[in-house]
């Protein structure tokens, strides 16, 4: 029996190796995996999913707005290869069923459409081991949705070109695989944005393989969803592959899985777009620091926790000497990245919340360590009312104190970021040039007036009363 297993194994393989060969799936394997391994190639593409298993997922996911219509095009080129060699009736006449002789070719270009989808994953790789602090367990689904879509058009593209093997059938096919798997998903996405909050978006965008939601790093699929994306996908994978080789009487039942995935994804589907989507509970657990002052990030970003403390541990050293001050910064999930939108952020007592370090507080497309400074000294002097012009700017000139800074906090015009910025976007040079010259002023007079001055600045500000405020300000005229 073994002889048998063997014997039968090694004859499969030759067979599949020859197919493999003179069937031309390697150049459409070629077509798949270029242009998606390419565009994760691309530094700025990677700087998305730098440290993030969920990111490095979406990301390959919505590539397959560049390999669906590929797949399926490949597949149809394929599907009518014995016709365009004037091969069918010989083939017919044969001993050999369309299974027999079709059936190598379409495993080959499932299981290479499979490789080159993986590999792209695989491309990002190098950015995600070794950094990442958290795997979310949707990283799975996601990967495996696509890995079948990627099948599953392939396949179906093949059983199209068997059917009709005319070569216009190719661009034909091409265009509107474009059109129905991304492009409309896309317009049908961008329509519906112009709503509030995450239910805005059309739950039928999840029947459609392409990505085109932005993932935070906060939020997971769904395991509803996540089981609606697998079954649809694979059944019109299994669909396909049946469609490849069935006699045309057996066709209506061969569609009968693709037909019983949609039904079963209509019943599993949500009732609005954004429930597809939930708070992932292990990604906000906090890890926080052992030494010095005490500075929080959430799980998913504590490969961070280290520049992150370094940046912020000055400045709540220098706010420690200020009674009643903030004396902790942790980071807090937000919606949308919007901080104020997390009802946590407004009950500050003692804590100074800030958002995603990764993403928000930037300076040429980094981390941007001053800026984040300032941006704690932001939340520590945000007052409980609407900040005016002397307050935010009073704030530019304590945070550059706090930080031990000579000048206002990175007033870099080539930075891109929300806080790196500030200094240019919100404040004329001229204000610059007086918040410069009113550091050096409160730099200047005696250490323990220093700390008196800036102390009852901050009991002004919880206070709504700018007038401490305006005296350090003070110190920058002429």
């Amino acid at each position: 029996m073994t002889y048998l297993n063997t014997s039968l194994n090694t004859y499969l393989n030759r067979i599949l190796a020859i197919e493999l060969r003179r069937s031309g799936v390697l150049r459409v394997a070629f077509l798949l995996a270029v242009p998606t391994i390419g565009v994760m190639l691309v530094p700025s593409s990677r700087s998305v999913f730098d440290g993030l298993w969920m990111q490095l997922a979406v990301t390959v996911r919505s590539l397959m707005q560049l390999a669906l219509p590929l797949a399926v095009g490949g597949g149809a080129w394929l599907g009518m290869q014995e016709h365009r060699h004037h091969l069918g009736e010989l083939l017919d006449s044969t001993p050999k069923s369309p299974a027999q002789r079709v059936f190598p070719r379409a495993f080959n270009l499932a299981g290479l459409a499979a490789a080159s989808y993986l590999i792209a994953v695989a491309v990002g790789l190098p950015a995600v081991l070794g950094t990442a602090s958290y795997f979310p367990a949707a990283v799975l689904p996601i990967t495996a949705v696509g890995v079948l879509s990627l099948v599953a058009a392939g396949l179906l593209g093949m059983a199209a070109g068997r059917a009709v093997p005319r070569l216009i059938i190719v661009p034909v096919l091409v265009l509107v695989t474009a059109g129905l798997a991304g492009i409309l998903p896309t317009i049908v996405h961008d329509e519906q944005s112009f709503g509030t909050g995450p239910d805005r978006y059309s739950s039928t965008l999840w029947l459609s393989p392409i990505w085109t939601f932005g993932a935070q790093d906060f939020t997971t699929l769904t395991s509803r969803v996540s089981l609606l994306q697998v079954v649809l996908t694979g059944s019109l994978a299994i669909t396909g592959l049946l469609l490849t080789f069935v006699r045309r009487r057996f066709v209506l039942p061969a569609l009968v899985p693709a037909g019983a995935g949609v039904a079963l994804a209509m019943i599993l589907l949500p009732a609005s777009g954004g429930a597809a989507l939930a708070t992932d509970a292990g990604a906000v657990v906090l890890h926080c620091t052992d030494h010095g002052p005490q500075v929080c990030v959430t799980q998913v970003h504590a490969f961070e926790l280290d520049q992150v403390a370094a940046a912020a541990q000055p400045v709540l050293t220098g706010l420690a000497q200020i009674p009643g001050a903030p004396k902790r910064a942790t980071e807090i999930q937000t919606l949308d990245g919007d901080l104020n939108q997390n009802p946590l952020a407004k009950g500050r007592s003692g804590t100074i919340y800030f958002g995603d370090p990764n993403t928000t507080y930037l300076t040429n497309g980094k981390f941007g360590a001053k800026a984040f400074q300032q941006a704690l000294v932001d939340g520590a002097f945000t007052p409980p009312c609407d900040a005016d012009g002397v307050l935010e700017g009073g704030a530019n000139v304590v945070g550059a104190w706090l930080a031990g800074a000579t000048s206002m906090l990175d007033p870099d015009p080539e930075g891109d970021g929300n806080y790196g910025t500030r200094g240019i976007t919100l404040w004329s040079g001229e204000d610059v040039a007086q918040f410069n010259r009113a550091i050096t002023g409160l730099e200047a007079l005696p250490t323990a007036r220093q700390k008196a001055m800036v102390a009852r600045a901050w009991k002004g500000v919880q206070a709504c009363r700018p007038g401490a405020m305006k005296q350090i300000l003070a110190l920058g005229n002429l």
